[in-house]
């Protein structure tokens, strides 16, 4: 399960601080993703568009041989009647007579029903591809808007991270910085070298010593790089 990060709520600079971080972030990528996604979008419709072609050629193919049939039909009956164009087939049909031509003008219906199909399809096809178009076109007009407003929102956050960050400094770090150094300065002064009695204040680098625990109670005048400067002194 996905963990979401709560916005921080103990410190007003601090949430105004990271909600200018978060609008930011929207106004840059967020108009960028929606133009990559209408991208793909683009990219498919452009492939529906090289299919849809491919079909219509298919049609013209189809359109040839009924042609090229019927010319045949025609010949063996000596009847010029057909019509043939990319809306309209009319033909002359042999019901009765002479096997070869009766499957004749069968062959010849059965490609009219395949050119009607192949005309089907492309007309559902060119119906979605309409509708992916005007749906491209409706995003591009929100991809408009979108921009529109992070060229606002942009500078906005900006202005809202800045103040934010200044006032959390300002108000609210620099006083938590403060209380700390006094409180670290109090324990200093509280603190004495076990072995010496020296004041730890007194010693700029102790805080430098590696050893935590002997830091604490030992001056580097006694103790120093992790071992006792006189260690056979009682």
């Amino acid at each position: 399960m996905l963990n979401v990060p709560n916005f921080p709520t103990d410190n007003l600079y601090k949430f105004l601080a990271i909600s200018g971080i978060v609008l930011f972030l929207v106004a840059v990528f967020y108009p960028e993703y929606r133009r990559t996604e209408i991208r793909d979008e683009i990219t498919l419709y452009n492939s529906e568009i090289n299919k849809l072609s491919i079909e219509k050629s298919k049609v013209k193919i189809k359109l040839d041989e009924i042609k090229n049939e019927l010319d045949e039909l025609e010949a063996n009956i000596e009847i010029k009647k057909s019509t043939v164009n990319d809306s309209v087939i009319s033909r002359v049909r042999v019901l009765s007579g002479k096997k070869e031509i009766v499957d004749l003008s069968h062959k010849i219906d059965r490609l009219i029903y395949e050119w009607k199909d192949i005309n089907r399809e492309i007309e559902l096809k060119s119906i979605e591809i309409n509708a992916k178009s005007k749906l491209i076109d409706d995003k591009n007009s929100d991809i408009k808007v979108i921009d529109d407003a992070a060229n606002i929102l942009g500078p906005f956050s900006v202005l809202v991270m800045t103040l934010g960050f200044i006032f959390w400094y300002e108000k609210t770090q620099k006083l938590q910085d403060k209380v700390l150094a006094e409180q670290a300065g109090n324990f200093l002064d509280e603190q004495y070298c076990q072995s010496c009695g020296m004041n730890l204040k007194h010693q700029t680098n102790y805080l430098n010593f590696s050893d935590l625990e002997k830091k604490s109670i030992y001056c580097n005048t006694c103790y120093s790089q992790n071992e006792f400067t006189e260690p056979d002194l009682s």
